[in-house]
């Protein structure tokens, strides 16, 4: 402890490096979340007369939704 201010900015930079890798996933996660949404409107929008797929890319895509949906609490709940 003979230099408190050294301690204190490398703690400063470890904890800031942390909160960038932390935003950086949180972004990741959110656009490709963003990109189910948009597949899920696309798919639909090309099978729609098909509709047995319609539903598979629908159901499929929703699921796939909801576990970004849940991923992304639960990575928010465990670095909180």
């Amino acid at each position: 402890m003979n230099h408190p201010l050294e301690y204190y900015q490398q703690q400063l930079k470890i904890y800031q490096d942390e909160e960038k890798k932390r935003i950086k996933q949180m972004a990741l996660i959110s656009t490709f979340r963003l990109l189910v949404f948009f597949s899920i409107g696309f798919g639909i929008y090309l099978l729609f007369n098909y509709r047995q797929f319609a539903v598979l890319v629908t159901v499929l895509g929703v699921a796939l939704f909801i576990f970004l949906l849940s991923y992304l609490n639960s990575f928010l709940d465990l670095n909180s």
